[in-house]
């Protein structure tokens, strides 16, 4: 599947140090097969850590607040333990893979590497822009995939019995492949959260996934307040 990805935040405050975290569950479904992912986001040092976790399964990811991913991890039960690292226009891959050793270096552009969607698309809504071209990584192959996001606009979506406003960005292969297949994210308009995802993991015909935000506010384990997503 593609990782797709959930919310645990934290802030590193000036003087006096306060942290802010919350945690955000999805659900994801395909036909009849459903499981449930925590989504967590730590923001410090300039940096954001998003990892996301479920059924055996684990994915780290460090980004810039603009979401360019920097390094991601991702784990698969006992076989699969990779991590990539960007840089300049080289993404670096190492660990196993189905229980074998890998090292790969894959070659790209200057165009941003996306990796965690369920974040890094906010940047659309944040830097109002219509288009991005990015790169990502396919979970199951390994292979870097160019890709091209559009901002369509504002959508009515229901979660959890509540219906909210949303932001719709559809994302497609860039080049010849782009009328093949196609993917949709929803982020929230009043804080930017990612609340669902709709797409087809497959070849035409293949059932469609949809991740869907599991209750409407976030879980606050936070000593101090309550932040809001950037």
């Amino acid at each position: 599947t593609l990782q797709i990805l959930f919310l645990l935040l934290l802030f590193s405050l000036p003087a006096p140090c306060r942290t802010i975290t919350s945690s955000y569950s999805y659900h994801e479904q395909t036909s009849e097969e459903g499981k449930d992912f925590s989504w967590d986001l730590q923001e410090e040092g300039g940096q954001v850590v998003i990892t996301a976790t479920g059924n055996g399964e684990s994915f780290v990811n460090v980004c810039t607040p603009d979401g360019a991913t920097l390094s991601w991890t991702m784990q698969l039960g006992e076989e699969t333990d990779i991590r990539g690292t960007r840089t300049g226009e080289t993404i670096s891959l190492q660990g196993r893979l189905h229980g074998e050793m890998i090292t790969r270096r894959l070659s790209i552009d200057s165009r941003p590497w996306f990796q965690p969607l369920s974040f890094s698309l906010r940047s659309l809504i944040q830097q109002g822009e219509n288009q991005k071209s990015f790169w990502t990584i396919r979970s199951d192959t390994l292979e870097p995939v160019a890709m091209e996001a559009t901002l369509l606009g504002i959508e009515a979506v229901e979660i959890s019995g509540q219906t909210v406003e949303a932001w719709r960005v559809e994302i497609r292969q860039d080049g010849f492949f782009a009328a093949l297949w196609s993917a949709s994210y929803w982020f929230r308009t009043s804080d930017n959260v990612f609340v669902q995802y709709r797409g087809a993991h497959g070849i035409p015909g293949t059932p469609e996934t949809c991740v869907t935000l599991c209750t409407a506010d976030p879980i606050d384990h936070s000593p101090g307040r309550l932040g809001t997503l950037p």
